[in-house]
């Protein structure tokens, strides 16, 4: 008796071949017309404009770094990320580590001496009370990490997330009913060190 033949896979066609991309994963073309419409529109608005544009594009999953202000001779800059993942704290972190990465090393080859830096998460927390929902919107921010060098980099961005995530952990797990709603807004502040600072 003859083998029965074996069908040919089908292709997935139309949404169904959207929906089997990897997570923060566009088409190209769409992701290349998304990117044109921002870079036309970004010379008429304000970078927070163009920021919370992209946040309401829900499907704009890649990982930014934008810089929010800036001081006298570029000695303290204030940089704000992309959230990706705006449900869980640790994936957030960990799927901006790279850029944030990149940026401490331009920095830091920039400045020569070394660069100080913290990160700050802003976490909008819920809770149900018998007479509604609450909200609260707490900062989370790390200790500020000195670097000297682009080899302790990782290391100190790793550092950094981990106070950010136990002080999280510890504020929703004092039994006081707070759950994470959003992770809203994600920053670093960074300065440059100074000749005095060296000598501590």
């Amino acid at each position: 008796m003859p083998p029965k033949p074996v069908p040919k896979p089908r292709t997935k066609r139309g949404i169904q071949a959207l929906i089997a991309l990897p997570r923060n994963q566009l088409p190209k073309k769409v992701s290349e017309k998304v990117k044109k419409l921002i870079d036309e529109i970004s010379p008429y608005y304000s970078p927070e404009v163009i920021s919370q544009f992209k946040k309401n594009l829900k499907f704009i999953q890649k990982a930014e770094i934008t810089q929010k202000k800036r001081a006298i001779r570029n000695n303290a800059l204030n940089f704000e990320a992309t959230v990706v993942n705006n449900k869980d704290p640790l994936i957030q972190l960990a799927d901006t580590r790279g850029i944030l990465k990149e940026k401490l090393e331009t920095l830091i080859r920039e400045k020569r001496k070394g660069i100080k830096f913290y990160i700050i998460l802003k976490v909008i927390l819920r809770k149900e009370r018998e007479d509604g929902i609450t909200y609260i919107e707490p900062y989370f921010s790390s200790s500020t990490v000195t670097i000297t060098n682009e080899e302790e980099i990782l290391q100190k961005l790793k550092g950094t997330e981990e106070v950010i995530l136990e002080r999280i952990a510890k504020w929703i797990s004092q039994g006081s009913g707070w759950t994470i709603e959003v992770v809203d807004n994600h920053y670093i502040n960074i300065v440059a060190i100074q000749r005095k600072d060296l000598s501590i």
